[in-house]
């Protein structure tokens, strides 16, 4: 069983294919895009800020969504509240 991975940090080069689109992350959280984009803007889920573009980490997104510390915010994010 391998350690478990740590997310991107600052100045990490990480493959591009290791990230994914905000349409997938958002399908797989259930939520809109747009409500997608206002939770990562404040800081409720794991995206990286590119200039104007969010970028979203696919294994970590993966393991905050089995986080059960993320539950309440996946429950808040789906009712239509990002905060």
């Amino acid at each position: 069983m391998s350690a478990p991975r740590r997310p991107p940090l600052r100045g990490d080069v990480v493959p591009s294919a290791e990230f994914v689109s905000p349409p997938t992350v958002a399908a797989w959280l259930g939520i809109p895009v747009p409500t997608l984009y206002t939770a990562a803007e404040r800081g409720l889920l794991p995206a990286i800020r590119e200039g104007t573009r969010w970028r979203f980490h696919g294994p970590t997104v993966r393991a905050w969504m089995e986080a059960p510390a993320s539950a309440d915010t996946r429950r808040r994010l789906r009712g239509g509240a990002a905060g």
